[in-house]
């Protein structure tokens, strides 16, 4: 086996329908695609416009998923929403021995039915902010009908209680109601502290009982540069994210003992869709304030969750990873 294969990871990814799942994975591989691949997965399900037999999906009728599964072809297989999903054990081995890791893109049943049989895994699980919001995106994509989507809504309720005995916790909640304080309202204020820490409380309320049975996990807060600089017109927003830094703190101190370690990223400036839309005045303005005169990518907080989850930082814990081109030492 080659360093590369060693090397090589499974990674499973598990979300109800509509929290972004696909998008994630889609950014994820983007970034790396000659090490990292997304599994094709076999279906009963017919193809959507423009999907592709192969690249896309292996599309079967019953009778051939039926064979499959006689012969143990699957690793996982599942009955979702009135078709068939199975991954594709050879498909799988074959791409971790020539050390390009693997993501699995598939239904909580399937996680449920491989976790504990495959060594090496990451599982991760896709939180959607709420199910009012989840409701919401599956209208707004178009794909199902009324009737699909309340089935999909039942299945994501049952789905959410699966999240819980996931090893490895992202919390990245985050809402801003920008105002000056002296024009800032209750509702302002509330939001904001109700999305970007009170949802963290309760989710870590059910996680860490896990995680602690288990004695293991790992807690990545996503925090903010201004938690640690102040941002006039951001008082609400500063306040729950500089709370964070104190719950990272004292988290760690309570769950260190169980192998679970609790860190948070603060990010900076950040290339997105909201820095593409400000004009060059806008962008020179904030290039000026960070040391290292350009904006962050993505796959630098990535990186960042990445590194504090990994075995090379089991030894860390209760910091903040500034992730902010020097921004926080002014």
């Amino acid at each position: 086996m080659s360093n590369n294969a060693k090397s090589a990871k499974l990674f499973i990814f598990a979300a109800p329908s509509g929290a972004g799942k696909s998008s994630i994975i889609k950014k994820i591989i983007s970034k790396d695609k000659d090490n990292i691949q997304l599994s094709v997965s076999v279906t009963t399900r017919p193809p959507r416009d423009g999907e592709i037999h192969t690249k896309d999906y292996f599309f079967v009728d019953e009778k051939e998923f039926s064979e499959l599964k006689e012969k143990n072809a699957f690793i996982e297989f599942a009955y979702v929403h009135g078709h068939q999903y199975g991954t594709l054990r050879n498909f799988v081995n074959e791409k971790l021995k020539c050390g390009i890791s693997i993501i699995l893109d598939i239904d909580v049943q399937g996680y449920t039915q491989i976790k504990d049989s495959l060594q090496d895994t990451i599982s991760i699980f896709i939180i959607p902010p709420s199910l009012e919001e989840l409701k919401n995106r599956l209208i707004a994509r178009g794909l199902d009908s009324k009737e699909v989507i309340e089935k999909r809504m039942i299945n994501a309720k049952k789905e959410l209680n699966h999240a819980f005995s996931f090893d490895y916790l992202v919390l990245n909640a985050g809402l801003n109601r920008d105002n000056i304080f002296l024009r800032m309202t209750s509702d302002d204020w509330n939001n904001v502290i109700n999305v970007n820490l009170n949802s963290s409380f309760h989710l870590l309320k059910h996680f860490t009982k896990k995680m602690v049975k288990k004695r293991f996990g790992r807690v990545v807060f996503i925090s903010s540069v201004v938690a640690h600089t102040g941002n006039p017109g951001q008082v609400n927003y500063t306040a729950s994210k500089a709370a964070i830094s104190g719950m990272v703190k004292s988290l760690a101190l309570e769950l260190s003992t169980r192998n679970i370690t609790v860190n948070s990223v603060a990010p900076g400036f950040i290339k997105s869709n909201m820095t593409d839309k400000l004009n060059d005045d806008q962008k020179n303005t904030i290039l000026e304030r960070i040391p290292m005169k350009k904006l962050g990518d993505s796959s630098d907080i990535a990186k960042a969750v990445g590194f504090l989850c990994s075995e090379n930082a089991n030894y860390i814990t209760g910091q903040t990873l500034h992730v902010n081109g020097g921004l926080a030492l002014i």
